[in-house]
């Protein structure tokens, strides 16, 4: 074999490494998740789980854990659990992202999330929406289970019509309180889905509270990193079934 054959050889090798490389890193999504809590102490197991249900562990050691995953696309969510601690923190990761988990131990998981835009906008709507409803919902909650002892919510309807005195304008109180907490809940988050476009967990909010019809214009309207995301995705596969 002369040199201009190899030479040819080496060059064509070189060039499929390449697209190969090329194209794995278009198509995968890298991201380390690092765990920094006061409190922890070593030999304290953390579990992390993507969306298919599959389980990853670790290990702290000296109060820290650095997890590093990989997703096929930017906005998949994955839940992370402590061992002893049923609560599950779920992060947003972005496309290549460095994410860093601060705070205490005992306050998990209300705990600080950063190196993520997907998960700050994701934050943003879980506080400022999401945590005023679900406290005003669980005052209503513990009111009608009180009152009517039972816990489910048809039962709360068929109760309350039988109610006398006090316990029946509690009850049209509360109700009337939670039903403007509905209202406003739905307006805010209706909202939020049109002023972001581009955020990647804006898909996911479609699915849940936009009208099916409006479901694939929707879509068309989201950005190209939103329609491509994991939630994009998953709500293209949804508009996909009912064409």
């Amino acid at each position: 074999m002369n040199i201009g054959m190899l030479y040819k050889i080496i060059v064509i090798v070189g060039s499929l490494i390449f697209s190969v490389c090329s194209a794995f890193s278009q198509s995968s999504n890298e991201y380390h998740i690092t765990i920094q809590l006061s409190g922890l102490k070593n030999g304290i197991s953390v579990y992390f789980f993507n969306v298919k249900g599959e389980r990853a562990a670790g290990v702290f050691k000296n109060g820290e854990y650095i997890f590093s995953g990989i997703d096929s696309l930017p906005g998949t969510p994955v839940d992370i659990q402590i061992d002893t601690f049923p609560a599950k923190l779920r992060v947003i990761v972005d496309r290549e992202s460095a994410i860093k988990i601060t705070g205490e131990l005992v306050k998990w998981p209300n705990v600080l999330v950063s190196g993520s835009k997907v998960h700050e906008e994701y934050n943003d709507f879980q506080n400022n929406i999401q945590a005023p409803f679900s406290c005003e919902y669980k005052r209503y909650e513990m009111l009608m289970k009180r009152i009517t002892g039972k816990s489910d919510v048809f039962e709360w309807e068929r109760h309350s019509k039988i109610l006398v005195g006090r316990d029946s304008l509690d009850v049209f109180l509360a109700t009337q309180i939670y039903q403007k907490a509905v209202v406003t809940y739905q307006k805010e988050t209706l909202e939020w889905i049109i002023l972001h476009p581009t955020s990647l967990y804006t898909p996911e909010l479609i699915m849940q509270w936009w009208p099916r019809p409006a479901w694939k214009s929707s879509y068309q309207n989201l950005s190209s990193p939103a329609r491509n995301s994991y939630y994009g995705v998953l709500l293209k596969e949804q508009i996909g079934r009912e064409i």
